[in-house]
């Protein structure tokens, strides 16, 4: 059966409640296993700003969720664990060094996965407008990072929809709900599940 918005919606709330790699993806690769663990450790000490703060890590499982739902390869998958590793993660630990970070990730994932993470890898101190533009501009460059970046936006706008923080002003909650549904426009022919995740997200 080919996945559609109710099999993510299912699976989103299932992350958010708690469930694990392998909760979701029985047949998880031991490679996806691995950085799983990886993204989970970089990340343990985060919470994500969302209602009740909850712990930084379900956000990556449910964008790898929704890039293996529509069809990324491993690589994808394993990017999408490790999209915010090197922006977010390492704001956890002090005397890590960026190239470092995707020089380890080369070494144990290969180059593939690092260059996605560096593509997916935003620079600091840049304006929303400006970090915006450079996003969109990656996503129609290299189709690979498009599905992740893609994926990564829909989650966060349906996790806008299920809880967005009380300090969030009106216009930046329809924003971030909508922004799903923006990224999506950039498809040609997007992924069925994606579709219709960025209209639940945003309706």
């Amino acid at each position: 059966m080919t996945p559609n918005g109710e099999t993510f919606s299912k699976l989103f709330e299932a992350i958010r409640n708690g469930a694990s790699l392998t909760d979701v993806i029985p047949d998880a690769e031991p490679q996806l296993i691995e950085a799983y663990g990886v993204m989970r450790w970089m990340h343990i000490r985060q919470f994500r700003k969302a209602e009740g703060n909850p712990p930084y890590a379900r956000h990556p499982l449910q964008v790898c969720m929704l890039v293996r739902l529509a069809g990324g390869s491993l690589e994808q998958q394993i990017a999408a664990l490790l999209h915010d590793v090197v922006e977010d993660g390492m704001e956890s630990w002090s005397g890590v060094i960026e190239g470092e970070m995707f020089d380890a990730i080369k070494r144990q994932f290969g180059i593939k996965v690092a260059s996605l993470v560096l593509n997916l890898t935003d620079v600091p101190g840049v304006k929303r407008e400006d970090k915006e533009i450079r996003q969109i501009s990656q996503m129609s460059v290299c189709v690979e990072t498009r599905l992740i970046k893609a994926s990564d936006k829909i989650c966060n706008a349906y996790d806008t929809k299920l809880g967005a923080p009380a300090e969030w002003t009106p216009e930046k909650v329809a924003r971030k709900r909508n922004g799903g549904v923006k990224v999506v426009e950039l498809f040609p022919d997007p992924p069925q599940v994606m579709h219709e995740a960025a209209f639940l997200a945003a309706a």
